[in-house]
């Protein structure tokens, strides 16, 4: 009688399992329809893929595709859910990322939600970054996380939360680096590049398509971003004759981090100073406007 009992108990727990399994499996379909949708719609998503150069597909998307019309559905299918055995990790980085927020006095950006998704494949090389509303973390990176607070990891999350503060509030960001970055002389549209340029710039989609000409030394550069032996490099071109080409850290040393594009100066240096609880007032009191 009681291995009748014990036979039942054991076919009840299994079969509540797999019900559970095929449930999560049913809203783990439901969400990449979801943010698959979502992000085949979203005007940031298509825009940044109409700018992306056929001469970089293969590093775009991590495999040997060709075909400009073919981008959209294999960059789609290479972005996937946060696995069910990390996201205990990311919601923990999360809310260590509000609780550093709240503490600079910053309470109110928690509010723009912070949603994570995950490449593979080599998507974007790998690296972090944001598209539309989502921050993007590669499959290699979120298996390193550790299940404790890493503030390099942290950091990360940050300087890539503060690229989807960017994106909704892009023209107050603009005003703020006219005035904090001496150097910025104009920005164009990404669109408005020339194809001399475009062809093999990687275009970042944490830039938001402005593109900003730089001024440095009485002469005017178009900072790019090119690939060298698969790393990525910044160069800057004279403007407009487009015929001197060289390192921008050549002649912009104002940071040791990426210096092409405001966005990821100030997105390197907010993060930096949030962790190490420095958080200079000028960045801090622009923040409270955003």
């Amino acid at each position: 009688m009681d291995f009748v009992k014990i036979a039942i108990s054991i076919v009840i727990t299994v079969l509540l399992l797999r019900i559970l399994m095929i449930l999560m499996e049913v809203m783990q379909a439901i969400f990449v329809e979801s943010f698959e949708t979502n992000l085949s719609d979203s005007k940031n998503f298509n825009r940044y893929m109409l700018n992306i150069s056929p001469k970089v597909l293969k590093l775009k998307v991590g495999e040997g595709i060709t075909d400009s019309l073919l981008l959209k559905q294999t960059y789609l299918s290479h972005l996937k859910p946060i696995p069910s055995n990390s996201t205990a990790k990311i919601a923990l980085y999360t809310r260590e990322l509000h609780r550093y927020f709240s503490r600079e006095g910053l309470i109110h950006l928690n509010s723009i939600p912070t949603k994570f998704v995950m490449s593979i494949k080599n998507l974007e090389m790998s690296m972090p970054y944001t598209v539309d509303d989502l921050i993007v973390l590669n499959i290699a990176f979120i298996r390193k996380f550790p299940n404790y607070i890493n503030k390099k990891y942290l950091e990360t999350l940050i300087h890539e939360k503060i690229h989807v503060i960017q994106r909704t509030n892009q023209k107050k960001f603009n005003e703020f680096y006219k005035i904090h970055y001496p150097f910025l002389f104009k920005s164009i549209r990404l669109e408005k590049l020339p194809v001399k340029l475009m062809e093999n710039h990687m275009t970042n989609p944490d830039n938001n398509f402005d593109h900003w000409l730089y001024k440095i030394s009485g002469k005017i550069y178009v900072p790019i971003l090119e690939v060298q032996d698969g790393k990525l490099i910044e160069y800057a071109y004279e403007y407009p004759t487009l015929t001197n080409k060289i390192l921008l850290k050549s002649v912009l040393k104002y940071s040791n981090t990426s210096q092409s594009h405001p966005n990821e100066l100030f997105a390197y240096t907010v993060a930096s100073q949030i962790v190490n609880g420095n958080l200079d007032n000028v960045f801090k009191n622009f923040l409270l406007t955003v």
